[in-house]
């Protein structure tokens, strides 16, 4: 059966090694933004692909993951931005100079801070 459309290759990863990440974020001065929301990507998928956002715990921190070994671009943004990419996931590429590279190898737990960004107005 031809559906007329070619398949995107798929990558299946089988491991018991996944990471939590921890996100504090920060404004310029080192003070803790209570109200941003975090993004993860993987380098490799794009367009939004295997995006996760964070749970916020009792302690304020994001919760991101859990996360396979690999590099990921992670990006504190506002709640607004975040429903932007809710409804345009082709924005997701827009915060790959912005975000920060975060490679995880199967740590149990990482801990990270952000700045917050803005994700870009669409051209």
């Amino acid at each position: 059966m031809d559906f007329g459309v070619a398949a995107a290759p798929i990558e299946i990863t089988l491991t018991n090694r996944l990471t939590q990440l921890r996100v504090t974020v920060i404004d310029g001065s080192g003070t803790h933004i209570d109200d941003s929301d975090v993004i993860a990507f993987p380098m490799a998928g794009r367009e939004g692909r295997g995006a996760v956002t964070g749970q916020r715990s009792t302690d304020g921190a994001l919760s991101v993951g859990p996360l396979v070994p690999g590099d990921y671009i992670v990006a504190a943004i506002t709640r607004a931005d975040l429903n932007v990419l809710y409804r345009d996931r082709t924005r997701v590429a827009a915060l790959e100079g912005l975000g920060t590279k975060v490679t995880v190898g199967g740590e149990a737990q990482r801990t990270i801070e952000l700045h917050q960004v803005a994700l870009p107005e669409k051209r």
